[in-house]
């Protein structure tokens, strides 16, 4: 993808979802625990080496972007991504621990700068974290005055009952987002949707204990292979990193009708899915192998 600078930040150039620094830092979090994923799969070291580079790459971009809440999101994903890492593989943890290390003297100083406004708010020179302040009031305002359908979907920054200081901006905040401009209803939706997504990557690391427990040798009664397990499991590490990375982001952006979190909600109930027909309904009726499925679908991508 390309970039192009916008006072001193960098910004997507196709515009849309990815045009604003703090969206595009935001989904480069949610897609680079899935250039983790095809770094630790065992395959062809080129293809290693690629998903290690766009994953750097996806990095530097976060930091080109010089988002306050893109790098809060990093930390956290790299947190709930690394504490698997580091008791499965690692070798791999140490590498990308000294990869970031290197890379911490190659940050522009700016980047520090924007960074220190977090706690101080005397470095905040654009005046962002107060504007901030001010909209989180004035959505939960809105949400109080429109508790049950809100003020309608998109249009909060068109919400004008008088007296707002930051008008024409939207909440920078995805649940007051949500409150504001859907009400109760759409935020027990948001939460919901959340919560599934959060709960199928542990149900699926469940199933697969369950297959294992079943089949110890990895390919008894034709369950699930060594291969399909190690690969599922650390997808879903990789969809829970996203996830965790993508809400963390969220609390700081407007970005409830974009589509990068139904894409991971998506990538979180797919696995689930394919090891409940595995097993069946009730575990006890084995389906047809997972994997040629899985790799047919990888060759038409």
């Amino acid at each position: 993808m390309l970039f192009r600078s916008e006072n001193g930040r960098v910004q997507g150039a196709v515009g849309g979802m990815f045009k604003n620094p703090n969206d595009l830092a935001l989904n480069m979090v949610a897609v680079m625990p899935f250039a983790a994923l095809f770094v630790m799969r065992s395959g062809g070291v080129i293809r290693r080496l690629v998903a290690a580079g766009c994953a750097m790459l996806m990095l530097g971009a976060v930091v080109a972007s010089q988002s306050r809440s893109g790098t809060i999101g990093l930390a956290v994903m790299i947190v709930v991504l690394g504490a698997p890492i580091v008791r499965r593989r690692p070798g791999i943890a140490v590498a990308g621990a000294l990869a970031l290390v290197l890379a911490l003297p190659l940050m522009p100083s700016s980047y520090w700068h924007r960074l220190s406004s977090i706690t101080d708010q005397s470095q905040d020179e654009t005046g962002s974290r107060e504007a901030r302040r001010i909209l989180l009031k004035e959505s939960f305002r809105a949400f109080l005055e429109h508790p049950l359908t809100g003020v309608g979907a998109g249009q909060f920054k068109n919400y004008d009952p008088g007296g707002r200081q930051e008008a024409w901006r939207e909440s920078h905040n995805i649940v007051l987002q949500v409150a504001a401009e859907l009400g109760a209803v759409g935020l027990v939706l948001l939460f919901f949707l959340i919560g599934r997504a959060a709960f199928a990557g542990r149900h699926t690391r469940r199933l697969l204990r369950r297959a294992a427990a079943r089949a110890p040798d990895g390919a008894a009664a034709g369950i699930i292979s060594s291969e399909e397990r190690t690969w599922l499991m650390w997808h879903a590490t990789a969809t829970t990193a996203a996830l965790a990375g993508w809400f963390v982001c969220a609390l700081f952006a407007s970005v409830a009708y974009n589509w990068t979190f139904y894409y991971l909600l998506a990538l979180a109930i797919a696995p689930r899915e394919f090891l409940l027909q595995r097993l069946g309904a009730s575990g006890r009726s084995p389906k047809p192998a997972l994997m040629p499925a899985m790799h047919a679908h990888e060759a038409q991508a």
